[in-house]
């Protein structure tokens, strides 16, 4: 995230949250290229939720970003003290930490803090918004998976759990229009929402660009053609369809090798010899790790929750009932009631031929040549940040 502007030195205060099991330093080299760009800025890279600690819950996990190890408010008060004062702020979420920043909001909105701090910038990377569309609308076995495995951030991100009294999911009450965390997103002069357009197997493009549809999904790689953004590449306009070549009479069938044949020789036939060693110890690991890691979230939750501020009780979005194959009744509503933010603006990454483009985006990577493609993403966000 990012902090607010300090009156002497003029510097706005910049505040970075970021996804499940990751480190602060997963945002090195979105820390650097905006610094490059706005380096009278001061930058505070969130550790209060590091690995573990970010199964805990979005609520509490924006609870420690004020009140806990590197807090918000802590670094307010002694850039207070340097003869300076913080005067506006930005925040920016990685996946999961797009959806604490947009609650640690909603507690800044109650507290009344941008009476006296002028919010400006609010930029999400590839956050699932609306959570994971449910079965039908995605596979029952990894749905199931992912509530069982990821504590309570999963239960949250899986729409399965239950926010204070309401009975309804947590992103539901966070996605309605008179709730203080729209209301205190919308005070915001710049709303930004980046996401894959294509090869995000964590965050769906509906989800994380707060769409109904998905116009990419009806086709394949080879059949788009992109339209990128000058200079900021992968970040596209739009794209149109190539016109399918000429097909002959007869066809051979194309032979299937499988996913390892992109190895070279003999790295892919030692994987496939390893293949099943890897497959055991990953279930073994899953069978010792995940146990004790819940256990001990669970445990974190129920000291934290009493001493927590709750947020008074909210509405939710109500149902909305389309032909939209991509989400549930209650995903639509909230897709709604997000876009009615008046600032809200969208761009969609296109980064074809990779495994996976989820931290790619912001160069999770910097060493990996399919993850430097997203520095034009981060050029694009640093250019279009707003510093008055």
């Amino acid at each position: 995230m990012s902090f607010p502007r300090l009156d002497d030195n003029h510097q706005p205060d910049k505040i970075y949250a970021y996804h499940l099991f990751s480190r602060s330093t997963h945002l090195n080299e979105a820390v650097k290229i905006f610094s490059e760009k706005h380096h009278e800025v001061h930058v505070l890279n969130a550790r209060s939720f590091e690995d573990s600690l970010s199964l805990d819950g979005i609520d509490v996990n924006a609870h420690r970003l004020l009140e806990e190890e590197n807090p918000l408010d802590a670094a307010i008060l002694a850039l207070n003290g340097v003869d300076r004062r913080v005067t506006h702020i930005s925040i920016t979420g990685y996946s999961l930490g797009g959806l604490i920043a947009r609650y640690l909001i909603g507690l800044l909105f109650l507290r009344g803090f941008f009476d006296k701090v002028q919010p400006m910038n609010y930029t999400s990377f590839t956050t699932p918004h609306v959570g994971i569309p449910p079965p039908p609308y995605s596979s029952k076995f990894w749905f199931s998976l992912g509530t069982a495995l990821l504590g309570r951030s999963g239960a949250q991100l899986h729409l399965s759990d239950t926010y204070g009294e309401t009975g309804r999911p947590l992103l539901s009450a966070m996605a309605h229009p008179e709730s203080s965390f729209c209301r205190g997103l919308a005070l915001f002069k710049n709303v930004a929402i980046y996401s894959n357009a294509i090869n995000d197997v964590t965050v769906r493009y509906v989800s994380g660009a707060i769409e109904e549809s998905d116009p990419y999904a009806k086709h394949s790689e080879d059949e788009m053609l992109p339209v990128y953004i000058p200079e900021f590449s992968p970040l596209i306009q739009s794209f149109s369809l190539r016109r399918p070549p000429a097909r002959p009479w007869l066809r051979k069938p194309r032979k299937f090798d499988g996913p390892l044949t992109v190895w070279s020789f003999p790295w892919n036939m030692i994987l496939y010899l390893c293949l099943p060693l890897l497959i055991a110890f990953w279930f073994l690991y899953l069978a010792i790790y995940c146990p004790i890691v819940l256990y001990a979230s669970e445990k974190r939750v129920k000291e934290l929750l009493p001493r927590l501020e709750t947020p008074p009780e909210m509405p939710c979005v109500s149902e909305v009932h389309s032909d939209a194959p991509e989400m549930s009744p209650v995903q639509l509503g909230m897709v709604r009631g997000l876009n009615s933010v008046t600032a809200l603006k969208k761009y969609s990454a296109f980064r074809p031929g990779i495994r996976n483009s989820h931290g790619m985006i912001i160069c999770l990577e910097s060493g990996w040549e399919d993850h430097q493609v997203g520095r034009g993403v981060l050029r694009h966000w640093a250019n279009e940040f707003v510093v008055l």
